[in-house]
């Protein structure tokens, strides 16, 4: 690193910022009752190459377990072993897609702040303000507004076909009478 460097570093971690958003998350990781060491490869990754391996898509009991071990290979907590009896003593073999009230969630603890522990940032929980929609529901109420928009527009058009007919029959008659007129004024003028 060069000096210059180094230097802006330490003086940016003597800043009341720093050291403000430093306590704050010193609170935040001692609130914590698990703590991964899976390092910065994301979860989903872990996913990705347990699935590669096991030749069978990633649990979050899985993902947990390769996220939640010492160096040596030893799992780190507990809770892991708790929640690997009672997998299979279930019989259990679960899925990312099995979320809510899953082995993993009971033995863990429910999940907070609207997220999914154990499968990353990439899976979040969604919730209106009053009532819990599915998303299929919420594209069949689309689809059935844009099919009532397409009936009104298919009838603007009809009505709008049928006034144009009229205006051009309108104008055709209005040419015809036009064609006489001159016709009749050819005859009374036929020097012009």
């Amino acid at each position: 690193m060069v000096h210059a460097q180094w230097e802006n570093m330490v003086d940016y971690w003597h800043t009341g910022e720093f050291k403000e958003s430093s306590e704050r998350n010193k609170g935040n990781r001692e609130l914590l009752t698990e703590h991964h060491n899976g390092g910065s490869k994301s979860f989903m990754r872990y996913a990705h190459e347990i699935q590669v391996e096991t030749k069978q898509p990633a649990t979050r009991m899985s993902i947990y377990g390769r996220t939640h071990k010492r160096e040596a290979g030893q799992r780190k907590f507990n809770q892991m072993e708790t929640l690997r009896k009672k997998a299979e003593e279930a019989g259990i073999v679960e899925s990312l897609e099995q979320l809510d009230g899953d082995i993993y969630s009971q033995t863990i603890g429910v999940d907070k702040r609207g997220r999914y522990r154990g499968v990353g940032n990439c899976i979040k929980r969604r919730k209106s303000s009053r009532v819990e929609f599915s998303s299929s529901s919420r594209t069949d109420e689309k689809l059935k507004n844009l099919e009532e928009h397409m009936v009104v527009i298919q009838q603007d058009r009809e009505e709008l076909r049928k006034a144009n007919e009229g205006l051009q029959r309108n104008n055709e008659e209005t040419n015809e009478k036009m064609n006489k007129l001159i016709d009749i004024l050819k005859l009374m003028c036929p020097n012009q």
